[in-house]
C-alpha cells in the first residue's frame, strides 16, 4: 500500500494489510489491525530555506547524547530509542530523524523490546519526499483526510434530506430520489457550490452501498486531492466531488437517477470484458 501526505510532502510504502488510524493532527499512524506488527509514526515539516534539513539533523545529534547517525536506505538519520513497559509488557520505540533540503521527517516504530524494528526500517527505506518542481499523479487507498471530508458532507446532506422531507435517509437506492429534491433546491451564485460537493459525496455513499465492488480511493493530481470511486480492479472511475457540476454544464441539470443508471451500465460491461 502506497500513502501520499496530503499536499503531497512525501509517500511511503507499506507492508500488505496495513492502514493509516487516526492520530494526532500533524502524525500519521499506521499498523496492521489483523496482526500487530508494531506501530509506525511519521510526520513532516517544512522549514524555511534549503539547509533546514542538515541544520534540525546536526542540532539532534548535538542535543540529544542518547542519538546516533544512522543510515536507513537512501537516508541519512538520526537514530535513538526509548524503552517502556506497558500492562507488564516490554516495549521499544524506536525513533528517526531524516529529511533532505526544507523538508524535515520524524518516524517512530513502536513494538515488543525483544522484536527487530526491520519492518519500520523498511518502510522508512520507502521514503520519497516530492521534490518541489516534481508533479505527482496517483490512485491510492482513501485516506483518512478524505474520509473525513466524506463523512461530513454525508452529515450535512442528510440532515438536511430529513429536514426538508422529514424521512429518514439510509443511504439505499430509494434514497437517490430524496437526495434529488435537496439537490434541485439548492441555488447558489457560486459556480460550483458547496452543497453540490456534499450531496456528491452522499451520492458516492450510496453508490458504495448499493454496487459491491465499488470502493473509496484518493486520487493525488498535481495540486489537486480529491476522493473518488473505482469498481474493484477496473476502469471504470467515479468522481463524487466533480460530476453534478459536470452534467449541469454539459446538459443543465443534472438526474441522479440517469446517473446512477449510466454507472451501472457501465459496471455490467467492464464485468463482460
Amino acid at each position: 500500500m502506497e500513502f501520499i501526505s496530503p499536499s503531497a510532502w512525501f509517500s511511503i510504502s507499506l507492508p500488505d494489510g496495513w492502514h493509516e488510524f487516526e492520530d494526532t493532527e500533524e502524525s500519521f499512524l499506521f499498523y496492521n489491525p489483523e496482526r500487530w506488527e508494531g506501530n509506525f509514526r511519521i510526520s513532516a515539516y517544512r522549514g524555511d530555506n534549503i539547509q533546514y534539513a542538515t541544520r534540525m539533523l546536526r542540532q539532534e545529534l548535538k542535543q540529544a547524547p542518547q542519538s546516533k547517525a544512522q543510515k536507513v536506505g537512501i537516508w541519512d538519520c538520526v537514530y535513538s530509542r526509548i524503552d517502556f513497559q506497558e500492562e507488564g509488557v516490554d516495549y521499544s520505540t524506536h525513533f528517526w530523524l531524516t529529511g533532505e533540503k526544507d523538508i524535515i521527517v520524524e518516524c517512530s516504530f513502536t513494538i515488543k523490546e525483544e522484536v527487530s524494528p526491520t519492518i519500520g526500517e523498511t518502510i522508512l527505506k520507502s521514503l520519497r519526499i516530492r521534490k518541489a518542481n516534481e508533479v505527482w499523479k496517483r490512485i491510492i487507498d482513501i485516506r483518512l483526510a478524505e474520509i473525513s471530508r466524506i463523512n461530513m458532507g454525508y452529515e450535512w446532506a442528510s440532515k438536511e434530506v430529513k429536514k426538508l422531507l422529514r424521512k429518514d435517509f439510509t443511504s439505499s437506492e430509494q434514497d437517490i430520489e430524496k437526495l434529488q429534491a435537496l439537490l434541485d433546491k439548492q441555488v447558489s451564485k457560486e459556480k460550483v457550490p458547496q452543497s453540490w460537493i456534499d450531496i456528491g459525496l452522499t451520492f458516492g455513499a450510496i453508490l458504495v452501498e448499493e454496487m459491491d465492488g465499488m470502493r473509496w480511493i484518493s486520487i493525488i493530481d498535481g495540486k489537486e486531492e480529491y476522493p473518488a470511486l473505482q469498481f474493484e480492479d477496473t476502469d471504470v472511475f467515479f468522481y463524487p466531488t466533480l460530476f453534478i457540476a459536470q452534467e449541469k454544464k454539459q446538459k443543465g441539470q443534472c438526474s441522479l437517477k440517469d446517473v446512477f443508471s449510466t454507472l451501472k451500465a457501465q459496471i455490467e460491461k467492464a464485468l463482460l470484458t
